[in-house]
């Protein structure tokens, strides 16, 4: 079965909207995506933004484009689009300032990890 169509509510923006077809096959994304990626669910979600209210060195992320994030978000994420991270040539100002907010030092290719903040990102997809 596929599902095809525009099933957005009419308040939505329209640069927000997709009419692509989204999902095929029996579930459309599975909880776990990699084994090596922890997948938190909305409970974890929850605790997680509780313990950030207590801990500077946590950060919750939305990485969607800019205008799903002014459109709406969980409230207490930042957003840090992901493209910044995983095209750091043609964004080079804007990797840098979002390696910097993630606590991550250095320059080129030696980094220094010892300030990085425990993230938790989302998106709309997987």
């Amino acid at each position: 079965m596929i599902w095809q169509g525009n099933y957005d509510s009419s308040k939505v923006p329209e640069a927000c909207k997709s009419t692509f077809v989204t999902s095929a096959g029996e579930s459309i994304f599975p909880m776990q995506l990699h084994q090596k990626i922890e997948t938190y669910g909305e409970i974890e979600v929850i605790e997680f933004i509780k313990k950030m209210q207590e801990d500077e060195s946590m950060l919750l992320i939305d990485i969607r484009a800019g205008r799903w994030y002014d459109y709406r978000t969980i409230p207490g994420a930042i957003n840090i689009h992901y493209i910044y991270i995983t095209k750091p040539k043609i964004f080079e100002d804007d990797y840098k300032e979002s390696l910097a907010t993630l606590g991550i030092l250095g320059k080129e290719t030696s980094f220094d990890f010892s300030q990085v903040k425990t993230t938790l990102l989302f998106c709309n997809g997987a």
